[in-house]
């Protein structure tokens, strides 16, 4: 099955959202199937997005409120930036939020709960947080974002599907590529 929808966007002067795999070695996948097929108040993501993204007059407070309280199909991690201080990483099981972060000055979200340590083989999270720390705010750029904190190996690897960078501030910046390492 699949389905067409929104997972990464960007509304200027208000918001960015992106979605990532919370990946739990998914044992209970048909969980994920019956919740979809008898429904039960649960929602899918993409339809989550866009209802977001639909309602001008959603709020960051609202929209934070809806991620960590709506019942979901799957887990999965929330990442959602007013652009401006506020910042929230949503780590979400099918029907609550578990320990979101606020953003202090970065936040890097891998597929690894932010509370756990980065498991002995993916050291991505760690490897990120430890480059962006070295930058000043000068520095906190697209073009140094990418290739220096989101192009390095262990960073990128051979299961990195896309990079987006997205600052959703009056001038708005949006940076997107597919990913492959060779």
């Amino acid at each position: 099955a699949g389905s067409i929808g929104l997972l990464t966007g960007s509304r200027k002067g208000y918001f960015s959202l992106t979605i990532n795999e919370r990946d739990k070695n998914n044992k209970h996948w048909w969980i994920n199937a019956l919740m979809a097929i008898l429904h039960l108040h649960t929602m899918p993501l993409f339809i989550i997005t866009r209802t977001i993204f639909d309602n001008p007059f959603m709020s960051y407070k609202e929209m934070k409120y809806k991620l960590e309280h709506q019942l979901l199909i799957a887990p999965v991690y929330f990442i959602l930036t007013d652009g401006q201080s506020s910042g929230v990483i949503i780590t979400r099981n099918r029907l609550n939020s578990i320990n979101p972060i606020e953003l202090n000055s970065t936040l890097v979200q891998t597929n690894y709960d932010h509370w756990l340590d980065d498991p002995i083989n993916d050291l991505r999270r760690t490897t990120a947080e430890n480059i962006l720390r070295t930058f000043n705010i000068t520095q906190m750029t697209i073009d140094n974002i990418f290739n220096i904190a989101l192009s390095v190996i262990p960073v990128l690897n051979r299961n990195t599907v896309y990079t987006a960078i997205m600052n959703p501030a009056k001038n708005q910046e949006i940076f997107a590529k597919i990913r492959t390492l060779k």
